[in-house]
């Protein structure tokens, strides 16, 4: 008898030890969902998440495995000696400081401490585990971005007059269901052309010509239009928006310093595109025209001037403080991957990239190239000290 009543205590409590747990665990998400990660939004989470896209000193506290894994000084929680955690002494202010501007209430304190105690309950990742293969380097280097251009195939036969730009967008068109429309008359062609590479209409004086001139086809309107400075001009501000060109740094009205010789840059530019320069040698002038071979005064003073991209944009230059010279060479970096891939490099200053194969050692190998670098005031061959 006294064997089966133990037998039956054991089975009740083998019963009520899960439905406890069960309990401490529900007790426990809500701990951290009311009262824990509020204070991590408020305070932590500008600087050290996943959705901000920073990790200074390495850290994240918006999940338990980052906590875990830490970050430059180590593990930030401590599991078994929650009083030991670096993110207790942070906290308290002891050793570390942070939140860096000012320290949390005591209270919030006293909110984090137990949340450490109870093993940091919450988010076991900050990321759904089933999407990690999408954000692997490997996944997207294999992006079509990243891909080795393939010349797709065009059927000998095309329509009299079209050419593989033509065909492509036809079979695009037919795939989507569209309709296709009449073709323009020549009026509307004309203007088009004109409003796509000047920007401006042409004048009643030069369509009323065009019109009535029989010999003026839309291939030698296109090429007289592409010889005008105008060209330039317009296309060239395209650039002069992805090259953050300005007059000034735009860095605050106190110090809104100018930048007395950027015109030369934004002239430079449109030259370029008058002259059909080729891209290769426009991207390389602008990055590294200081170090190339030149046979003459003209050629050197325009990649000099090319130059002038890595300075331009909201910056403040001066090589006494390491974090302006940090923040200068990043700018620098950002810029570079923004206008010559079309990617944000800048991310991978913190952590690797989350989406593109941008690793952190990439960034800092570019880091290590501009560092390398300084401003300096040159004189332009062949020009005096008032030109």
């Amino acid at each position: 008898m006294r064997f089966a009543r133990i037998c039956a205590v054991v089975a009740c409590a083998s019963f009520v030890c899960p439905a406890l747990a069960d309990d401490k665990a529900e007790d426990d998400l809500a701990f951290y969902e009311t009262k824990v990660l509020p204070i991590l939004k408020q305070h932590c989470y500008e600087c050290h998440s996943h959705d901000a896209g920073k990790a200074k000193g390495g850290v994240v506290v918006d999940s338990k495995t980052s906590l875990l894994k830490g970050g430059d000084s180590g593990p930030s929680v401590e599991l078994d000696d929650a009083e030991a955690s670096l993110l207790v002494k942070a906290i308290r202010y002891d050793e570390l400081e942070m939140p860096p501007e000012e320290k949390l209430q005591d209270g919030e304190i006293d909110i984090l401490v137990e949340w450490v105690r109870r093993g940091i309950p919450g988010p076991e990742s900050a990321v759904d585990e089933s999407k990690l293969d999408l954000l692997s380097k490997k996944s997207a280097a294999d992006h079509w971005a990243f891909a080795n251009l393939v010349a797709p195939q065009i059927p000998d036969t095309t329509e009299a007059g079209a050419d593989a730009i033509d065909y492509l967008v036809e079979q695009s068109r037919k795939s989507a269901g569209v309709t296709a429309l009449s073709s323009a008359d020549k009026r509307t062609v004309i203007q088009r052309l004109y409003s796509d590479l000047l920007g401006l209409p042409p004048t009643p004086e030069e369509l009323k010509k065009l019109l009535t001139d029989d010999s003026a086809s839309l291939e030698s309107i296109a090429e007289q239009l592409l010889r005008k400075p105008e060209f330039g001009e317009r296309w060239g501000r395209h650039w002069l928006d992805v090259a953050r060109y300005a007059d000034s740094n735009g860095c605050s009205i106190e110090s809104n310093n100018t930048y007395d010789n950027a015109w030369r840059f934004r002239d430079y530019v449109i030259a370029a595109y008058n002259e059909d320069k080729p891209y290769d040698q426009f991207v390389v002038e602008q990055i590294a025209g200081d170090l190339l071979d030149y046979v003459s005064n003209t050629e050197r003073c325009d990649q000099l001037i090319a130059t002038g991209f890595l300075l331009l944009g909201p910056k403040a230059f001066g090589t006494g403080f390491a974090q302006l010279q940090m923040d200068v060479i990043d700018e620098q970096i950002d810029t570079v991957g923004k206008a010559m891939l079309g990617m944000s490099l800048g991310c991978a200053r913190c952590h690797d990239h989350k989406f593109d194969p941008i690793t952190t050692a990439d960034y800092y190998s570019l880091y290590g190239v501009f560092h390398s670098s300084y401003e300096k005031v040159v004189p332009l061959p062949g020009h005096s000290a008032d030109q």
